[in-house]
């Protein structure tokens, strides 16, 4: 849809191009304050959008006087359905008891409304969401000049939402491991450097364990490398079965996983990599029913056996060499040597 830009319109245009500074990264409290002003301007005591997110939609608010938070909803209802759905602009002036306005559906807690506006948020020809401007009553309706300049910033708004997406979707892939869908190293290294950070503060333990698979490089001899692939995938689905909702499971090296565990002991890791051994041993199946898949454990733990991100990995590493050694398919901890230059 075309809007002239001319007059008032084109100055709120070109403003909401300056403010919400469409081709940088997003700046949700730069947003959030020109949107406030914009609900000032137009003389709105509630401006909200209604967007898809994971799960169902979002509902998130602001008035002239800053954020009213937001809240989430399995089902999409009221006349923000209808404005998707038909692909349709919506005013009342006047709500009236009978009219199509929902209290619960489509106003905002809190607030009574008098007058309504809800638009499209729309970006070459995909509807992206809704934006909705509530007035109390006891002040004039919305008028078609509102209307005009609600779908100004409705397809701002749009155009916003499709860069925020992508940006969002570029951030994931460059954390993503392609092959098994995990983090990956560069992603590793910033949560360890967190959760350390957070161990230091709180003063707690945390721990992780580095998985090997065992002769991959047999498997990729005998049956080639995409055989050999398809036991990483499989070991990662595991893995993700065997640890807790809390850890966190990245893909380290060529055949290597890490799981990082938060407020766990060097004891409660070997305890966790036992049962990450065994579950492999269990459900990984090879190329060939009679070949069995086997994985080997090292333990390290802050701050007995590493207080960073390279001494910790450093750690587990060692650990790791100790279970390959000893025969494979089995868990390890540094030795005591290193535990004491760690410390």
């Amino acid at each position: 849809m075309e809007h002239p830009v001319g007059g008032n319109e084109g100055i709120l245009f070109r403003e909401i191009l300056e403010v919400m500074d469409l081709g940088g990264e997003p700046d949700a409290s730069a947003r959030g304050k020109f949107l406030s002003e914009v609900c000032k301007r137009l003389e709105a005591d509630v401006l909200y959008t209604v967007v898809p997110s994971e799960g169902g939609w979002s509902k998130v608010g602001v008035g002239p006087d800053g954020d009213l938070g937001g809240m989430t909803f399995a089902r999409l209802t009221g006349i923000a359905r209808q404005v998707i759905s038909k692909r349709s602009r919506y005013l009342e002036a006047h709500i009236v008891q009978r009219g199509a306005f929902h209290r619960h559906q489509d106003g905002w807690p809190g607030f009574e409304t008098g007058s309504y506006i809800a638009v499209p948020m729309h970006r070459r020809g995909q509807i992206h969401g809704v934006l909705v401007l509530l007035r109390m009553p006891g002040k004039p309706g919305f008028g078609v000049e509102d209307l005009s300049r609600a779908e100004i910033l409705a397809d701002a708004l749009a155009i916003r939402t499709v860069n925020e997406a992508r940006v969002a979707e570029l951030q994931r892939l460059a954390r993503t491991d392609g092959l098994t869908l995990l983090s990956n190293y560069r992603h590793l290294r910033e949560v360890i450097a967190r959760e350390l950070l957070s161990a230091q503060r709180l003063v707690e333990p945390v721990s992780i364990v580095m998985v090997d698979v065992d002769n991959l490089k047999a498997v990729n001899n005998r049956h080639g490398h995409l055989a050999g692939s398809e036991i990483l995938r499989r070991l990662a689905r595991v893995l993700e079965k065997t640890i807790r909702g809390s850890d966190f499971l990245a893909k380290y090296g060529g055949d290597e996983f890490v799981v990082l565990l938060p407020m766990t002991t060097r004891d409660g890791a070997m305890r966790v990599a036992e049962r990450i051994r065994e579950a492999v041993a269990r459900d990984v199946v090879g190329p060939t029913p009679e070949e069995r898949i086997s994985c080997s454990c090292g333990v390290a733990s802050f701050p007995d056996d590493g207080v960073d991100y390279v001494s910790l990995i450093t750690a587990a590493d060692r650990a790791l060499y100790r279970a390959k050694e000893g025969g494979r398919n089995l868990v390890a901890a540094p030795p005591e040597i290193d535990r004491r230059r760690a410390a």
